[in-house]
């Protein structure tokens, strides 16, 4: 099929319709007589009889392929950034190590992730057998001496208003000067060191609490059970009292 074009005379503007057979005649305008030739580059003009390579629903597909390509990449980011949160959110509550003083050096230490809320934790290891220390006469005004060894446990406050007050205290392991060293852990996830001294109901607590340098966050204080029993009932901390639990087997 001839492509169409338009002369146009110089003389009266109008348009003188031709193709590629014609092109080259010399003819006299239909409409004002003057002399043409038909195709000469100074009156011809190509009509726009073929639709353009890029049409309008092509720029309009274009547009929507670019939207959709910038969505995929925003979707991708954001997938690279959750995963890498979670991995995160593992390390920070189940792989890393137990923070102690510097100075200290573990021996052992064994680690349970925690578990449901409306579980209690199992206690996760024994400590080392020792000698059996001799306990002093009790006084009046102070609870008798204690065997940090009963501090191992599983304890809840009461009242228990969400998981990091339900918890277990382990065995972790012995200082280069051979003290002992146990771990709170709670079911939130939190953890830090605890470092008991021979014979008494006061145990110091180290980094990771988030109470540390508050006077009644410091430390975990141990009551003594009733009577004899020298099993403790339970600690305070941070102005709640926790009380052991006496798991069923």
């Amino acid at each position: 099929m001839s492509k169409p074009f338009t002369h146009i005379c110089f003389e009266c503007a109008n348009g003188i319709p031709y193709d590629n057979e014609t092109a080259g005649r010399e003819i006299g305008c239909p409409y004002c007589g003057n002399h043409i030739r038909l195709g000469e580059s100074s009156g011809a003009v190509a009509e726009e009889a073929e639709a353009s390579p890029w049409s309008h629903s092509d720029e309009e597909d274009m547009s929507d392929d670019s939207q959709r390509r910038g969505v995929r990449a925003f979707a991708i980011i954001i997938a690279i950034l959750l995963v890498a949160g979670g991995g995160w959110a593992s390390w920070w509550f189940g792989f890393r190590q137990v923070p102690v003083e510097p100075g200290i050096k573990l021996v052992e230490s064994t680690v349970e992730s925690g578990s449901e809320q409306n579980k209690s934790p199992q206690p996760e290891s024994k400590p080392p057998s020792v000698a059996t220390e001799t306990n002093a006469p009790a006084t009046t005004n102070a609870p008798p001496p204690v065997d940090w060894r009963t501090f191992i446990g599983t304890y809840r406050r009461n009242p228990s208003e969400n998981s990091s007050h339900t918890g277990i205290i382990s065995w972790v392991g012995l200082s280069d000067s051979g003290k002992p060293i146990l771990k709170w852990r709670n079911l939130a996830g939190a953890e830090w060191p605890l470092y008991p001294t021979p014979k008494s109901w006061k145990v110091r607590t180290g980094k990771g609490n988030p109470h540390l340098n508050t006077a009644q966050g410091n430390h975990f204080v141990f009551r003594p059970g009733e009577g004899t029993n020298r099993i403790p009932a339970g600690f305070e901390f941070n102005q709640g009292f926790f009380m052991r639990i006496i798991l069923a087997r």
